[in-house]
C-alpha cells in the first residue's frame, strides 16, 4: 500500500493545549478580556475543596534568541543551488512537528487558522543586503526591504505539518505522538521567486518581542503580553535576526512540467541521417561510382534502399586495395588484421563483410573516420596501451620456461606413457583422474560410471600387482591381465541368495515354518529364539526375490588409450593453463596465434567511442541534426551497419599503429568494443563481439545480433534541467492506456547543448504496432522527491484541478508575495480543498505531483508504416 501525505493546519503538544485565546488574526495578537498572554492561569484544589489560582509563566517568543540548527531536516531549494525553478516556493522542514507554534501563546482561531512565531522569508540578494554579525549579539541579522516581506496577518497559510500515514487507517494522533521519522512541520515563503536571481533565506521572528529578543534589545513585559507583529509595512527597512539562513539562485525559468509540455512529438525528416556521397571523378582510373548515401550511427526510421555502386566501380577498387597485399602503397583493406584477409573477397567469397565494408565507399567512410580518431588522439591511446601493459620481459622470461617444459613434458608421453597398455596407463593416471579428460567426461567420472573402484590405481594395489622377476613372488614379468582384474574389481558384490527348489536350503517359507512352530508362552528363552528368527526370516526375505546380476566387463579399449594420451599432450594443455594465469591491467592476456609465438597483449579501451566521433563533428553521429526542432521529442533507428564500419575502422588503425610503435599487441584483438554508452544501464546492449569472431557469412551490419533499435531523441531543455529524468517504454494496453509491461534503455548518449537519446530493445514494427497489437508508450517522468510546493507558470486549459494552478490565477508578479485571501481561484472538482481554508489545505493546493508524460511511439513516426523486413 502506498504512503499518503497528511496535512495539519497546527500541532499543539503537552501544556499547549490548555491556550484557550483563540487567534482571531487581529493585528495585535492578545488575551481577550484583557489578560497576560504570557501568563496561563491554573486552579489547583487543595483537600478538595479550596480553589487556589496558581500563574505559569509560558516561554514565548521574546525568550527565543536561536534555534538548533540540528532540528531543520530540509530546505527546498538545497544550499547553493544554482538553478532553482522560479515557479516553485522556497521552503524549510523541522523535525517537531509542532515547532512552528511552539511559542505561540494561542489556539487555533477560525477553520484552524493559527499564526507561528517564525516564518521564512526570502530576500533577493544586492550589495545593501548582507548577512552580518554583530559582536556580542546572538543571532546574526540582516536588513530588508519592505517589499520583500509577507504580510504577516497571513503568515498562518504559509506553516504546516506533515503526517506520511502508510494506510488510511493508521489515527494521525498515534502517528504524532509514536513515529517521529512520519511527522515533521513545514515553513513556506510566499514569494513567487523571479528567474536568474540570488535570493538569501532566513527564517525570522514573526513578532516583535522574538525580534527584539534576537537583536539584543530589551523586551518589556507589554512585549510579551501583546505580540505585535515584528514588521507591518510602515518602515521601508526592517532589521532582522536570522535564526537560519542559506543562499541559493533561480534558473532560467520552467520547472520540469512545464518543460515537458513545450515538448512536440514529431516524426524527423526522412533524409535526416543520411547525405548524399557524389563518387566520380575518382584517381587512380577508377570508374564513376554515382551518388551514394553516407549514413549516420542514426538514421530516420522508414523504408530506405541503400544505393551500390556500380560492379565497375566495385572491380576497380578491388584491384585497387589489393595492391596492398604487396610492397606498394595503397588503400588499406579495412579489417585485413582481424579477418586474417590480405585482399578483399570475391562476390562469392567471405568474408563477407570484408567485402561489404571495402568495396562501398559509404562504408570505408565510416571506417575512415574510426581512422581520424585514433590518428587525433594517438599518443593518448598508445601511452595507455604501455600502461595497460606492465612488465613484458618478465612474462617473455616465464614464456621461455614454458617453451622448455612443453618439451620435456612432450619426451615423457612420446617415451614412457604412449607404449602403455590402456589398464597400465589408466593405473598410472590415477592421481590424476579427475583433472584428465576423456571427452565429454573426465576419467574419473568414467571409472565411476563402470564401477571400477578409485583403490584400483591406489599406491598399494599399485605395488600389489607390480610384475616382478619370475624368481620372485608376484605377477611374472608378461602382460597383466587389467582387463580381468578391473572386471573382477568393477563387480558389484554377489547377492546372498537361495536359488529356488535347492534342497535343504534355509528359504523364508523354511524359517516362517519354524518360528510358528516355537510355542507362544511367557517363557523368556521362547521369546528370545522367536524374536531371533522373526529377524533372520525378515532378512534372508531382502535378498530372496533379488537376481543375482552379471558381472560388469570394464573395457580398456585402444580408444580409450588414445583419448588419455591426447588429454596428456602437453602443446594443448600446458599453453592455456599458463595464459590463463597471465594477466595486466586491463584484463587476461591473448595466447599467441601459434604455438612457439611470443605472448601478444591487447589494451583494451571500454569507453564508448560514439563520444569521439561526436565531438568530432555531431553531424558525423547524425546527420540533419540541425535540423530538429527545439523542443522535439521522436524516433529514429541505430544503425548497426554504421557502428561496426566505424568499429572496424578503430581497431584496424590502432593495430597499425601498435605494429609501427613495436607494441607487443595481437593485431587480432579487438581493442575497441564500445560504441554506446551503458554506464548506469541496469541491463545494457552487450559490447560488439570480438571481429575476429564475426560470422563470415554475415554481411556488414548483421555481426551485432540484435539489429537496429528504436532511440528516443529528446532536444529541449528539459533533460538539461532535469538529467536524473526516468525515461523507460511501457507496453500499450490500448492505443491510449498504458498497461504493465516496461522496457529500460540499453544506451543513452547525448549531443550538447540540448540533445539526449535513449536506444530500447524494440524495432520501429514493434513500437508502432499492428492492427493486432497496439504498440509502445514512451514515458518521461519526474524524478520522484519529498514534497515540493508552487505553481505552474502559466496554464493553456481550463483550471480543471488544483494541479493546474497557474501563477496567473492569483495575479502575483514575479519578485511580489502571495496575497492569499486578495484572489480566490476556484476549481470545478476541489476534492475537498479549498484556496486559503486553513494552512492544511493550502499545503495541498501547492503541492506540486511529480509529472509522468507518455506519448505512443505512432505519433513519433510517419504515417506510412514500414514494410516487413524481407525473408533471408
Amino acid at each position: 500500500m502506498s504512503a499518503r501525505y497528511h496535512y495539519l493546519p497546527w500541532v499543539r503538544e503537552g501544556a499547549a493545549h490548555a491556550l484557550t485565546n483563540p487567534d482571531t488574526l487581529a493585528a495585535v495578537l492578545s488575551r481577550s478580556g484583557g489578560g497576560k498572554l504570557s501568563v496561563l492561569p491554573v486552579k489547583l484544589l487543595v483537600n478538595d475543596r479550596t480553589p487556589v489560582d496558581v500563574p505559569l509563566r509560558l516561554y514565548g517568543p521574546g525568550d527565543v534568541v536561536g534555534i538548533d540548527p540540528r532540528s531543520v531536516l530540509r530546505t527546498d531549494p538545497l544550499a547553493r543551488t544554482a538553478d532553482f525553478e522560479p515557479n516553485y516556493l522556497a521552503c524549510i522542514e523541522f523535525d517537531n512537528p509542532d515547532f512552528p507554534w511552539l511559542f505561540t501563546p494561542a489556539a487555533a482561531g477560525v477553520n484552524g487558522r493559527l499564526r507561528p512565531w517564525l516564518a521564512l522569508v526570502v530576500i533577493r540578494r544586492s550589495d545593501d543586503v548582507v548577512l552580518r554579525s554583530v559582536r556580542d549579539l546572538p543571532l546574526p541579522q540582516v536588513d530588508a526591504r519592505a517589499g520583500d516581506l509577507p504580510a504577516l496577518i497571513e503568515s498562518w497559510a504559509w506553516a504546516h505539518a506533515q503526517v506520511v500515514q502508510m494506510s488510511p487507517q493508521q489515527p494521525v494522533a498515534e502517528l504524532l505522538a509514536s513515529q517521529p521519522d512520519q511527522n515533521l512541520s513545514r515553513l513556506l515563503s510566499p514569494r513567487r521567486l523571479e528567474a536568474e536571481t540570488s535570493y538569501l533565506a532566513c527564517v525570522v521572528p514573526t513578532f516583535e518581542a522574538g525580534r527584539k529578543a534576537g537583536l539584543g534589545e530589551e523586551v518589556t513585559a507589554a512585549d510579551e503580553d501583546e505580540l505585535a507583529p515584528a514588521w507591518d509595512g510602515t518602515k521601508p527597512v526592517v532589521t532582522l535576526p536570522v535564526y537560519y539562513h542559506w543562499e541559493f539562485a533561480t534558473g532560467s525559468g520552467g520547472d520540469f512540467e512545464t518543460l515537458a509540455r513545450r515538448l512536440k512529438p514529431q516524426a524527423v525528416a526522412a533524409d535526416v541521417g543520411r547525405r548524399p556521397l557524389r563518387v566520380d571523378s575518382q584517381p587512380f582510373g577508377l570508374p564513376s561510382g554515382g551518388v551514394l548515401q553516407l549514413e549516420g550511427a542514426l538514421v530516420a526510421p522508414g523504408p530506405f534502399t541503400r544505393p551500390a555502386p556500380t560492379n565497375a566501380f566495385r572491380n576497380g577498387l578491388r584491384k585497387l586495395v589489393n595492391l596492398a597485399a604487396g610492397p606498394v602503397v595503397a588503400p588499406p583493406v579495412y579489417g585485413r588484421w582481424q579477418s586474417a584477409r590480405e585482399t578483399v573477397p570475391t562476390d562469392a567469397g567471405q568474408p563477407a563483410w570484408v567485402r561489404d565494408l571495402n568495396l562501398d565507399p559509404s562504408a570505408r567512410a565510416v571506417a575512415g573516420l574510426g581512422v581520424v580518431v585514433v590518428q587525433k588522439e594517438q599518443e593518448q591511446l598508445v601511452a595507455a596501451a604501455w600502461n595497460q601493459l606492465g612488465d613484458a620481459n618478465a612474462v617473455r622470461a616465464v614464456e621461455r620456461r614454458l617453451e622448455v617444459a612443453v618439451a620435456v613434458l612432450g619426451s615423457v608421453v612420446r617415451r614412457r606413457l604412449e607404449p602403455m597398455e590402456p589398464g597400465r596407463l589408466v593405473q598410472f593416471l590415477g592421481p590424476a583422474r579427475k583433472r584428465i579428460r576423456t571427452s565429454p567426461e573426465t576419467l574419473h567420472a568414467a571409472l565411476a560410471r563402470q564401477g571400477l573402484p578409485a583403490s584400483f590405481s591406489a599406491p598399494a594395489f599399485r605395488r600389489a600387482v607390480k610384475p616382478v622377476a619370475p624368481s620372485k613372488v608376484g605377477f611374472p614379468r608378461t602382460p597383466l591381465p587389467f582387463q580381468a582384474i578391473a572386471t573382477q574389481l568393477g563387480t558389484q558384490p554377489p547377492v546372498v541368495g537361495v536359488a529356488g527348489g535347492s534342497t535343504g536350503a534355509v528359504t523364508g517359507q523354511v524359517m516362517t515354518e519354524t518360528v510358528n512352530k516355537v510355542p507362544r508362552t511367557a517363557i523368556l528363552p521362547h521369546i528370545r529364539y522367536r524374536t531371533a528368527a522373526t529377524a533372520l526370516r525378515d532378512y534372508s526375505a531382502t535378498f530372496s526375490q533379488r537376481p543375482i546380476e552379471a558381472r560388469v566387463q570394464f573395457g580398456f579399449t585402444e580408444e580409450l588409450r588414445t583419448s588419455l594420451i591426447a588429454g596428456l599432450d602437453p602443446q594443448e594443455t600446458a599453453a592455456p593453463r599458463f595464459y590463463a594465469r597471465v594477466s595486466a591491467a586491463a584484463g587476461d592476456a591473448v595466447e599467441p596465434p601459434a604455438t612457439g609465438d611470443s605472448l601478444l597483449f591487447a589494451p583494451v579501451f571500454p569507453q564508448p567511442m560514439y563520444e569521439s566521433l561526436r565531438d568530432l563533428s555531431p553531424e558525423l553521429l547524425l546527420p540533419g541534426v540541425g535540423t530538429i526542432d527545439l523542443d522535439t521529442v521522436t524516433l529514429l533507428n541505430s544503425n548497426p551497419r554504421f557502428v561496426e564500419a566505424y568499429m572496424v575502422g578503430l581497431n584496424h588503425e590502432l593495430a597499425s599503429e601498435l605494429l609501427w610503435r613495436e607494441f607487443p599487441s595481437d593485431t587480432r584483438a579487438s581493442y575497441f568494443r564500445q560504441f554506446w554508452d551503458t554506464r548506469g544501464i541496469p541491463a545494457p546492449l552487450p559490447q560488439l563481439p570480438p571481429i575476429r569472431e564475426w560470422d563470415p557469412a554475415a554481411g556488414l551490419g548483421e555481426s551485432l545480433g540484435a539489429g537496429a533499435h528504436v532511440v528516443l531523441l529528446i532536444r529541449g531543455e528539459l533533460l538539461h534541467r532535469y538529467p536524473d529524468a526516468l525515461i523507460y517504454a511501457v507496453k500499450a494496453k490500448t492505443p491510449k492506456a498504458l498497461g504493465t509491461d516496461e522496457k529500460l534503455p540499453l544506451f543513452r548518449g547525448r549531443i550538447d547543448p540540448d540533445i539526449t537519446f535513449l536506444g530500447f530493445d524494440l524495432t520501429e514494427t514493434e513500437a508502432r504496432g499492428t492492427t493486432n497489437d497496439p504498440g509502445w508508450f514512451f514515458v518521461i517522468q519526474e524524478q520522484p522527491t519529498a514534497p515540493r510546493f508552487g505553481m505552474d507558470e502559466t496554464r493553456d486549459g481550463p483550471l480543471d484541478s488544483w494541479n493546474d494552478l497557474a501563477w496567473s490565477d492569483v495575479g502575483t508578479a514575479p519578485g511580489a508575495n502571495v496575497a492569499v485571501l486578495a484572489r480566490t481561484p476556484t476549481v470545478p472538482t476541489p476534492g475537498g480543498v479549498a484556496w486559503a481554508f486553513n494552512a492544511a489545505h493550502m499545503a495541498a493546493v501547492l503541492r506540486q505531483r511529480p509529472v509522468r508524460m507518455a506519448i505512443h511511439a505512432g505519433r513519433l513516426l510517419s504515417a506510412k508504416p514500414p514494410p516487413p523486413p524481407p525473408r533471408r
